[in-house]
This record gives structure tokens, C-alpha cells and sequence, in this order.
């Protein structure tokens, strides 16, 4: 038998960050993010989720906060992944990976306000 542990991915650390946070559904108390989502088992730097209602993915990025970038698959899956902020500008902008590889840096009062 072996005794080695499986190594933690980036992917497992965002989970363990953000499962347990509250989210707004239902008008109802006490609700975290892993009572409305179920994690798809994917290693690597993204979490894969599945969510048990559409409605969850409206409040999951209120939810886990602008840390986070929640993006949205067909067929419903999203995946969350860490907000890159640029090393330079740090309060200034924040750094978005795109699907096609390219990395977008977007002024941060743009995004939020």
C-alpha cells in the first residue's frame, strides 16, 4: 500500500476557499456555496462546478467575490478561477485570462465600479 498523499491543485484551494462562503438564493439563511453547486472532479487551476439550479449562477459571483472570476460553459458547467491582478498596477487593474489563451487587462473601476 502506498502512503502517499494526492497533491493539492489550485483548483482544490479555491474550493476549500470558497465552499463554505454564503450565498444569496432563495431569500433563505444560512446557504454556502456548496449546498447550491456540485464540484466536478477536474484537476488543475480552475474549478469545475455544476450547479443544481440555474438560478445559482446569478449569485455565485456576488457570492465568492472579486477575487474570483466565474465563467460560464455550455451546458451550464462554471468554472472559477483566482482574479489575476497585474504586479504594476494592483489596485489599478485586475487581469482576466481569456479561453483563447490571451490575457486581458481591464481597468478595475470599469469592472466593479
Amino acid at each position: 500500500m502506498s502512503d502517499k498523499k494526492e497533491k493539492k491543485t489550485i483548483g482544490d484551494e479555491i474550493w476549500a476557499e470558497i465552499k463554505d462562503k454564503e450565498i444569496q438564493m432563495y431569500a433563505l439563511p444560512s446557504q454556502t456555496v456548496a449546498d447550491h453547486v456540485t464540484r466536478k472532479a477536474v484537476p488543475g487551476d480552475l474549478v469545475f462546478l455544476k450547479p443544481k439550479s440555474p438560478a445559482v449562477v446569478a449569485s455565485l459571483q456576488d457570492a465568492i467575490g472579486n477575487d474570483y472570476i466565474c465563467n460560464v460553459l455550455e451546458g451550464g458547467t462554471i468554472t472559477v478561477e483566482r482574479a489575476k491582478k497585474a504586479a504594476q498596477d494592483d489596485d489599478d487593474y485586475v487581469l482576466f485570462p481569456r479561453p483563447n489563451g490571451k490575457v486581458e487587462k481591464i481597468l478595475r473601476k470599469k469592472i466593479f465600479g
